[in-house]
């Protein structure tokens, strides 16, 4: 009996065993296969071309406005990975001699330069519905998921582990749904002056004449996998910061008549004091 109870014993011991390994492998999944995955950033200027998704160099992006990104994942359907997306905060060495570039991670369409911002597809063609339906998982406030599902988001921090120390980065759990047209996308803020920067910077705000459009050469955002990172090279012009959607939001809730009636009352000033200050 005493023999029986001990097996019993053993046998629990070995299934708990084997329990926390199998749910240590589901959490500690491992980094994206590089041949599976492609980076890509929307390029919203219309200067030689039309706006479009690319792999190449320097999208048109203004200094305050949100770069959109994405990447696209194939032949991966059911298998879990982890992907480090690292935004690199400052320039080498650290400022003030050199400048900033990225500031945060934002939702993908959080800046728009009309007509040419939110991107209206994915990479691969797939139109962009702005109320985001499935196959969409927007369960992560910062990178939206397609035809993937977003297990979880690790928070933004500076120097993250799998990131360099002038980095910002986060870990992306996430299970692709298909073998095709399954996507991550994310955004990373431009640095322009007084933007906040994150904890650990060298600076609190970005300082004039250290915004991203003064960074010598490019900055850049990386994605980690398994033996090759994929980079996206920046460069901008120093320039007046975007209009946010929260701006043009403010601006639609103003009711028209409201516009017509502080404009008249402007004119209507202005001939009071033209009047007052005839001989």
């Amino acid at each position: 009996m005493k023999h029986r109870s001990r097996y019993n014993l053993g046998l629990a011991v070995f299934l708990a065993g084997l329990l926390v390994l199998v749910s240590a492998v589901a959490v500690f999944a491992g980094l994206t296969p590089p041949g599976s995955i492609q980076q890509s950033s929307w390029d919203p200027s219309t200067s030689g071309s039309a706006p479009k998704w690319t792999t190449g160099d320097n999208p048109g992006y203004e200094e305050g406005e949100t770069a959109a990104m994405a990447a696209e994942l194939v032949g991966e359907q059911g298998n879990t990975y982890d992907l480090p997306i690292c935004l690199q905060v400052w320039e080498e060495p650290a400022p003030p001699t050199t400048a900033y570039g990225f500031t945060a991670f934002e939702p993908f369409n959080t800046t728009t330069r009309a007509p040419n911002l939110p991107p209206p597809t994915l990479p691969g063609g797939e139109a962009i519905d702005p109320l985001f339906p499935a196959p969409w998982d927007t369960s992560n406030a910062l990178v939206y998921g397609y035809n993937i599902t977003i297990n979880s988001v690790t928070a933004p921090v500076l120097g993250e582990p799998n990131c360099n120390a002038n980095e910002i980065g986060v870990v992306v759990n996430y299970t692709p749904q298909t073998d095709s047209s399954a996507y991550i996308v994310w955004g990373g803020h431009i640095a322009a002056p007084m933007d906040p920067l994150p904890p650990g910077s060298p600076d609190a705000t970005v300082p004039d004449g250290k915004s991203a459009g003064f960074v010598n050469g490019n900055f850049q955002a990386r994605l980690r996998t398994l033996s090759a990172d994929k980079t996206l090279p920046f460069k901008v012009e120093p320039g007046p910061t975007a209009i946010g959607l929260s701006s043009f939001q403010a601006a639609a809730a103003v009711p028209a008549g409201f516009a017509l009636i502080a404009a008249l009352g402007g004119l209507s000033a202005a001939g009071l004091l033209l009047r007052r200050r005839r001989p």
